[in-house]
């Protein structure tokens, strides 16, 4: 792992566990000793991420700092007030405004990766088509249910939690 100051050196293992710097066992320390404190000035304004060939058309250019869950790089947006995915200013800065209804695709699968030509917007439907997680793409492709009713039209009904249902099979469900 490399330092998140984006020095582009490798750290050390940490011998022990330390919440409150980051540390964890057994795995690598997110900053070399001292390169933390830099952040509020040097490296953090001018490299925040390393390039390196992660096996794309085009070197990846992955995200030294925070990370947020899943795996994506983050940062503050005074704008919005908030954490966001590091690669959505990195879109903003390079094509503008993310357009409504639509969010940021990574091409080449690389969830630290803020090279905007590996950055696309794109509807959630085609986001998930294109995931590397293999059982929500899978399950997003499918065109009918389990007994072969389609999920489509009136036979359709989406849960709050995002999951298509068979309105059919739901019927015979309750006539049963």
């Amino acid at each position: 792992m490399y330092c998140r100051c984006g020095c582009g050196s490798v750290t050390s293992i940490a011998t022990k566990t330390r919440s409150h710097l980051g540390h964890v066992k057994g795995a690598h320390v997110p900053y070399i000793r001292g390169h933390a404190n830099g952040l509020k000035s040097g490296p953090y304004k001018q490299i925040r991420w390393v390039e390196e060939d992660r096996g794309y058309s085009t070197p990846c250019w992955v995200w030294q700092l925070g990370q947020m869950g899943g795996g994506y790089g983050c940062e503050w947006n005074k704008a919005r007030g908030r954490m966001v995915g590091a690669h959505i200013p990195a879109y903003e800065r390079a094509y503008g405004p993310v357009p409504g209804g639509l969010e940021v695709d990574h091409l080449c699968h690389v969830r630290l990766c803020v090279n905007p030509t590996h950055l696309e917007a794109v509807t959630h439907a085609v986001n998930v088509a294109r995931s590397d997680h293999k059982t929500t793409s899978f399950n997003a492709k499918k065109t009918h249910c389990p007994k072969g009713h389609p999920y489509s039209g009136d036979n359709l009904y989406v849960e709050k939690t995002g999951q298509r249902r068979c309105r059919t099979c739901r019927a015979l469900r309750r006539a049963s």
